[in-house]
Protein backbone atom coordinates (compact mmCIF):
# COMPACT_ATOMS: atom_id res chain seq x y z
CA UNK A 1 0.00 0.00 0.00
CA UNK A 2 3.18 2.53 0.87
CA UNK A 3 3.70 2.28 -3.53
CA UNK A 4 0.45 3.06 -4.16
CA UNK A 5 0.05 5.89 -1.54
CA UNK A 6 3.51 7.67 -3.21
CA UNK A 7 2.31 7.14 -6.76
CA UNK A 8 -1.27 8.70 -5.86
CA UNK A 9 0.71 11.71 -3.92
CA UNK A 10 2.44 12.08 -7.32
CA UNK A 11 -0.20 12.33 -9.09
CA UNK A 12 0.43 9.71 -11.42
CA UNK A 13 -2.60 8.03 -11.64
CA UNK A 14 -1.99 5.85 -14.80
CA UNK A 15 0.78 3.72 -12.98
CA UNK A 16 -1.76 3.71 -9.97
CA UNK A 17 -4.51 2.29 -11.62
CA UNK A 18 -2.61 0.13 -13.64
CA UNK A 19 -1.02 -1.36 -10.43
CA UNK A 20 -4.24 -2.19 -9.03
CA UNK A 21 -5.50 -3.53 -12.21
CA UNK A 22 -2.10 -6.33 -12.67
CA UNK A 23 -2.00 -6.79 -8.27
CA UNK A 24 -2.71 -10.45 -7.92
CA UNK A 25 -4.54 -12.21 -5.05
CA UNK A 26 -5.82 -8.20 -4.06
CA UNK A 27 -6.82 -7.20 -1.13
CA UNK A 28 -10.41 -5.79 -0.64
CA UNK A 29 -9.61 -2.75 0.59
CA UNK A 30 -7.16 -2.84 -3.27
CA UNK A 31 -10.30 -4.06 -4.95
CA UNK A 32 -12.39 -0.90 -3.74
CA UNK A 33 -9.55 1.27 -4.89
CA UNK A 34 -9.21 -0.08 -8.32
CA UNK A 35 -13.21 0.22 -8.42
CA UNK A 36 -12.92 4.09 -6.91
CA UNK A 37 -10.07 5.09 -9.54
CA UNK A 38 -11.86 3.55 -12.15
CA UNK A 39 -14.83 5.36 -11.48
CA UNK A 40 -13.20 8.92 -11.02
CA UNK A 41 -11.36 8.89 -14.04
CA UNK A 42 -11.92 6.27 -16.85
CA UNK A 43 -15.59 5.92 -16.43
CA UNK A 44 -17.42 7.57 -19.31
CA UNK A 45 -19.13 9.65 -16.96
CA UNK A 46 -16.64 10.27 -13.62
CA UNK A 47 -17.78 10.49 -10.60
CA UNK A 48 -16.01 13.42 -9.24
CA UNK A 49 -18.63 16.60 -9.33
CA UNK A 50 -18.11 18.74 -6.03
CA UNK A 51 -21.47 19.79 -5.62
CA UNK A 52 -22.21 23.29 -3.94
CA UNK A 53 -25.61 25.11 -3.01
CA UNK A 54 -24.03 28.60 -5.54
CA UNK A 55 -24.47 26.81 -8.78
CA UNK A 56 -21.67 29.14 -10.24
CA UNK A 57 -19.31 27.93 -7.46
CA UNK A 58 -19.83 24.53 -8.41
CA UNK A 59 -19.10 24.97 -12.28
CA UNK A 60 -15.66 26.83 -10.90
CA UNK A 61 -14.82 23.85 -8.95
CA UNK A 62 -15.72 21.17 -11.68
CA UNK A 63 -14.33 22.91 -14.63
CA UNK A 64 -11.23 22.67 -12.79
CA UNK A 65 -11.73 18.95 -11.85
CA UNK A 66 -12.17 18.04 -15.76
CA UNK A 67 -9.34 19.64 -16.28
CA UNK A 68 -7.67 17.47 -13.76
CA UNK A 69 -9.11 14.21 -15.07
CA UNK A 70 -7.68 15.20 -18.51
CA UNK A 71 -3.85 15.72 -17.85
CA UNK A 72 -4.21 13.42 -14.74
CA UNK A 73 -4.81 10.56 -16.78
CA UNK A 74 -3.00 11.62 -19.96
CA UNK A 75 -6.51 12.17 -22.26
CA UNK A 76 -4.69 15.02 -23.99
CA UNK A 77 -1.80 17.51 -23.95
CA UNK A 78 -1.09 19.72 -21.38
CA UNK A 79 -1.40 23.03 -23.35
CA UNK A 80 -4.87 21.06 -25.29
CA UNK A 81 -6.08 21.03 -21.54
CA UNK A 82 -5.03 24.06 -20.73
CA UNK A 83 -7.16 25.75 -23.73
CA UNK A 84 -10.21 23.92 -22.72
CA UNK A 85 -10.00 24.76 -18.98
CA UNK A 86 -9.26 28.54 -19.89
CA UNK A 87 -12.39 28.40 -22.55
CA UNK A 88 -14.60 26.90 -19.84
CA UNK A 89 -13.77 29.58 -16.93
CA UNK A 90 -14.23 32.20 -19.70
CA UNK A 91 -17.61 30.82 -20.41
CA UNK A 92 -18.11 31.07 -16.58
CA UNK A 93 -17.51 34.68 -16.73
CA UNK A 94 -19.16 37.91 -17.43
CA UNK A 95 -18.12 39.15 -21.07
CA UNK A 96 -16.68 41.90 -19.85
CA UNK A 97 -14.59 40.17 -17.68
CA UNK A 98 -12.84 37.02 -19.77
CA UNK A 99 -9.58 36.13 -19.98
CA UNK A 100 -7.43 36.21 -22.52
CA UNK A 101 -5.12 34.15 -20.86
CA UNK A 102 -5.58 31.83 -17.40
CA UNK A 103 -3.21 34.90 -15.08
CA UNK A 104 -6.35 37.01 -16.22
CA UNK A 105 -9.27 34.99 -16.28
CA UNK A 106 -8.31 33.89 -12.72
CA UNK A 107 -7.88 37.60 -10.95
CA UNK A 108 -11.01 38.06 -12.65
CA UNK A 109 -13.01 35.12 -10.85
CA UNK A 110 -10.86 36.09 -7.95
CA UNK A 111 -13.20 39.09 -8.10
CA UNK A 112 -16.85 37.38 -8.37
CA UNK A 113 -15.63 34.83 -5.63
CA UNK A 114 -14.74 37.91 -2.93
CA UNK A 115 -18.04 39.49 -4.16
CA UNK A 116 -19.49 35.91 -3.14
CA UNK A 117 -17.59 36.20 0.24
CA UNK A 118 -15.08 33.74 -0.87
CA UNK A 119 -11.34 33.39 -1.14
CA UNK A 120 -9.74 32.54 -4.18
CA UNK A 121 -6.19 31.70 -5.14
CA UNK A 122 -5.29 30.61 -8.53
CA UNK A 123 -2.20 30.26 -10.59
CA UNK A 124 -0.11 26.88 -10.59
CA UNK A 125 0.71 24.42 -8.26
CA UNK A 126 3.22 23.18 -10.18
CA UNK A 127 2.98 21.49 -13.18
CA UNK A 128 -0.80 22.13 -12.94
CA UNK A 129 -3.88 25.19 -12.62
CA UNK A 130 -5.28 24.92 -9.20
CA UNK A 131 -7.25 27.01 -7.16
CA UNK A 132 -7.39 27.11 -3.63
CA UNK A 133 -10.83 28.40 -2.71
CA UNK A 134 -12.02 29.15 1.05
CA UNK A 135 -14.61 31.01 2.98
CA UNK A 136 -12.35 32.66 5.92
CA UNK A 137 -9.07 33.12 6.98
CA UNK A 138 -7.92 32.94 10.39
CA UNK A 139 -4.72 35.22 11.28
CA UNK A 140 -2.07 34.45 13.46
CA UNK A 141 1.24 36.20 14.95
CA UNK A 142 3.94 33.64 15.90
CA UNK A 143 7.45 34.49 17.64
CA UNK A 144 9.73 32.08 15.55
CA UNK A 145 13.47 31.68 16.72
CA UNK A 146 16.19 31.75 14.73
CA UNK A 147 19.66 31.56 14.50
CA UNK A 148 20.77 35.28 15.69
CA UNK A 149 17.37 36.55 15.85
CA UNK A 150 13.13 35.97 16.49
CA UNK A 151 11.11 36.68 14.08
CA UNK A 152 7.37 37.78 14.21
CA UNK A 153 5.44 35.55 11.32
CA UNK A 154 2.11 36.14 10.28
CA UNK A 155 0.25 32.81 9.52
CA UNK A 156 -2.90 32.24 7.57
CA UNK A 157 -5.61 29.58 8.62
CA UNK A 158 -7.51 29.00 6.01
CA UNK A 159 -11.33 27.37 6.96
CA UNK A 160 -14.43 25.66 4.94
CA UNK A 161 -12.16 24.60 2.26
CA UNK A 162 -13.55 23.91 -1.35
CA UNK A 163 -9.52 22.11 -2.30
CA UNK A 164 -9.80 20.91 -5.69
CA UNK A 165 -6.17 20.31 -6.67
CA UNK A 166 -5.52 16.44 -5.14
CA UNK A 167 -9.00 15.47 -3.66
CA UNK A 168 -9.71 13.21 -7.10
CA UNK A 169 -6.61 11.83 -6.20
CA UNK A 170 -6.37 10.57 -2.55
CA UNK A 171 -9.49 10.66 -0.90
CA UNK A 172 -10.50 7.54 -2.12
CA UNK A 173 -8.22 5.43 0.10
Amino acid sequence: MKKLFYLCVEGNVLKTYENLKNTKDKSEEKSVMEMRYNNRFFKENPDYHFFHEDKWIENVVNSYRHYFVDVLTKKVELLVAETRLLETLNDLLPSDKKGLDMSTAEENLKAIFNEKNYFFLGGRVLPHYGPFIWKKTDKKMYHVELLDTTEEVQVNFFRRFSYVKLAPLCNIW
